[in-house]
């Protein structure tokens, strides 16, 4: 949208949300933020396996003319760890990653910023997303590296 001044020239717009917030892990399999993606939302979470070690962040501005910029939860500089692939590839330590997304609308002037916690899961942990709706299934959900143990569980509507 083109705003218009008094004198009729161009006025640039102030608007710094994103319309859109992805993330990937290392071979692009879609990584589910837990709460649903709404612009005027700021901060999400999500978790990874602890074999993730990067994921990608995809976030998309509201105005064409915003710019991104991404920093840690000590406000320094993440920058892309792997250029040669679309997205901006952030390292993953082992525990809470913070997020910042800094959007700065075209004005310059009006920012917004959204935060992203991406938990990876230290080692021995199993990461369960998804459960279908089953009687009786075996899993591993637990133990010591190259102890797993088994637990039968049922899973109820």
């Amino acid at each position: 949208m083109l705003l218009v001044g008094i004198n009729g020239s161009a006025v640039a717009s102030t608007d710094a949300t994103l319309s859109g917030l992805a993330l990937a892990d290392g071979d692009g399999t879609a990584v589910a933020l837990r709460e649903t993606f709404d612009k005027d939302t700021t901060s999400y979470t999500a978790s990874v396996a602890q074999g993730i070690d990067e994921i990608t962040i995809t976030p998309t501005a509201t105005h064409s003319n915003a710019t991104l910029k991404y920093f840690d939860a000590d406000d320094m500089r993440i920058f892309d760890a792997d250029e040669n692939v679309d997205g901006d590839q952030v390292s993953l330590a082992k525990g809470a990653n913070t997020i910042n997304v800094e959007v700065t609308a075209e004005d310059e002037v009006t920012t917004g910023t959204y935060t992203v916690v991406v938990t990876r899961a230290p080692p021995g942990v199993v990461l369960v997303t998804t459960l279908v709706k089953a009687s009786g299934i075996q899993a591993n959900v637990g133990g010591s590296p190259g102890q797993a143990r088994a637990q039968k569980f049922t899973v109820e509507s």
